[in-house]
């Protein structure tokens, strides 16, 4: 007995021979693109008939544009094909309009509610992430960058991205307002406001001697600049003048450890450029003027940053450097007896 093979894209499952990319040019360097498909049911909810049918699907946004067109009216076979033919082959007008007046039409995708002639410009990160194509011309990334990216020994990933869309991403990162609204600097959360290893004991290194563990307990309870200390020398490489990322010299940094407690940390300067948005200059201005070298790297820096500086990656090396306290304190300790004894 044969069986029909099926694939699945988002939440939906189909034939595989069911689905086509549909992209659509503007005068933006990146195309717009839509998935459309005739769904057989929802993987997670076979019998609901209302979810089967065509579907479109946007990759920019990465949401639903509608679904269940000709689902549960019965429309099967050689109308629901012609019906995804036609849609597949439209023009960015004739589609746009076609989403926009169709009753399942879920809404909140600009460059369709809003009637434009040409189409927002496509996420190129979005489109890579899905395993999309892209146009050789639609990759502003050096040579070096891409070949980093694709080291499996890296732990760093630098997908596909124009100089458009690594200004945006950079624009849309993290920022830290200072002096009363008046500035803002690409920043990083550094504070260990959350559930973590104070014991000094990891995994893989050197055992801890347990009858140390109420002292240390103690220690690190009353006295609050054990954590800081440790902070400190987690938080050191980067506060040096000037660092850079991935050993790139070309491409200085300068941080700043800043608000309560020292819990952030802030770009002020990258090459030499101040890097501060204020009333008089943007963010998306500083950014502008940089040379395309230049911002790559700052593109660069901020994604290896989001990593490095992750909870997970804080953590481990908060907890490491509570692991080296400890054996300072051990040391201390056993430094303190063995004077008692010989006194």
């Amino acid at each position: 007995m044969e069986t029909t093979e099926i694939a699945h894209t988002g939440l939906y499952a189909h034939n595989p021979e069911n689905i086509t990319e549909v992209r659509f040019s503007s005068r933006h360097d990146v195309d717009r693109s839509f998935t459309v498909l005739i769904a057989d049911h929802l993987i997670e909810d076979p019998d609901n008939e209302e979810k089967a049918g065509i579907v479109v699907l946007d990759n920019d946004n990465a949401q639903v544009v509608f679904d269940g067109l000709c689902g549960s009216s019965g429309a099967r076979g050689t109308a629901i094909m012609f019906r995804f033919a036609h849609l597949c082959s439209m023009s960015w007008q004739d589609f746009s309009a076609a989403c926009r007046n169709n009753s399942k039409y879920r809404g909140g995708i600009i460059d369709i509610d809003t009637s434009q002639d040409e189409p927002e410009a496509g996420n190129l990160v979005r489109q890579s992430a899905l395993g999309l194509s892209v146009s050789p011309e639609a990759d502003s990334r050096s040579d070096f960058i891409r070949a980093l990216s694709e080291d499996p020994d890296v732990p760093y990933k630098f997908p596909p991205s124009t100089r458009d869309s690594m200004v945006e991403e950079i624009c849309r990162h993290f920022m830290f307002i200072e002096n009363n609204g008046l500035s803002s600097h690409i920043a990083w959360d550094i504070r260990m406001n959350m559930n973590w290893n104070r014991t000094g004991r990891i995994k893989g290194e050197a055992p801890m001697n347990p009858e140390h563990d109420f002292n240390w307990r103690h220690n690190v309870e009353q006295e609050p600049e054990v954590i800081q200390q440790a902070l400190a020398s987690a938080i050191a490489p980067y506060i040096k003048r000037p660092t850079s990322i991935l050993e790139m010299d070309e491409y200085p940094c300068e941080f700043s450890q800043v608000g309560k407690r020292g819990g952030f940390l802030i770009l002020r300067k990258f090459c030499d450029l101040h890097m501060s948005a204020t009333r008089d200059v943007s963010m998306f201005d500083r950014l502008m003027r940089l040379k395309d070298d230049q911002l790559e790297w700052l593109w660069v820096t901020c994604r290896v940053l989001d990593q490095d500086l992750s909870r997970e990656e804080r953590m481990r090396t908060m907890e490491y450097e509570m692991h080296l306290q400890r054996k300072e304190f051990e040391e201390g300790a056993r430094n303190d007896a063995s004077a008692m004894s010989h006194s």
